[in-house]
């Protein structure tokens, strides 16, 4: 477990614990579980590292336990997007804690890429729920964005869609391009 509260974040009222309890029993966090999860996150310190240049966003793990999932604060670069990725399977919800967003979903085809399907403004209060399946970009359009992100599951890699190179990484880290750590690299299919 990882953990920036306290000693006792594993205890199962803890919000972020009832959090990832929540989402595993029932595929989603009710807006009371949700609340507490967003007033525990606020009420942190803010983050004592700031935002690599060219990278959207840092993370800062909250709350993590092996195969069950994480909660991840990511603080926000204004207008640098991340690069196109999943979730690894895993489930989950983002939710705006300050600042104001644009996420773009994508739908994935083996020989096209991916295809751009929504974009979606989001600002304070606003919840994005996230499939097994979900492909999306995000960037703030503020100077200031903080998103909590709640995700149950195993998180340790996740696809990367780098549209430029035409290919598909698993990788750890953040959802930006380079990748911090690759660790398999699938090339798509040649334009007909």
């Amino acid at each position: 477990m990882v953990s920036r509260t306290n000693a006792d974040d594993n205890r199962p009222n803890h919000p972020f614990v009832a959090a990832l309890a929540e989402l595993r029993a029932t595929g989603r966090v009710s807006t009371a579980t949700l609340a507490a999860a967003r007033a525990q996150a606020m009420a942190l310190p803010p983050p004592r590292v700031e935002v690599v240049a060219g990278r959207p966003y840092t993370r800062e793990v909250l709350y993590a336990e092996a195969d069950v999932g994480e909660v991840m604060r990511a603080t926000w670069a204004p207008g640098v997007r991340s690069a196109p990725h999943d979730h690894g399977g895993a489930r989950g919800v983002v939710a705006v804690l300050e600042g104001r967003f644009e996420e773009r979903g994508y739908a994935v085809s083996s020989s096209l890429g991916f295809c751009e399907r929504a974009v979606r403004e989001l600002s304070l209060g606003d919840v994005l729920e996230i499939d097994e399946d979900r492909v999306h970009t995000m960037k703030s359009h503020d100077a200031r964005g903080v998103t909590l992100h709640v995700y149950a599951g195993n998180v340790a890699s996740f696809r990367l869609f780098d549209e430029t190179a035409r290919v598909t990484l698993r990788a750890r880290g953040g959802a930006w391009l380079p990748a911090d750590v690759v660790l398999s690299e699938e090339r798509w299919e040649p334009v007909p």
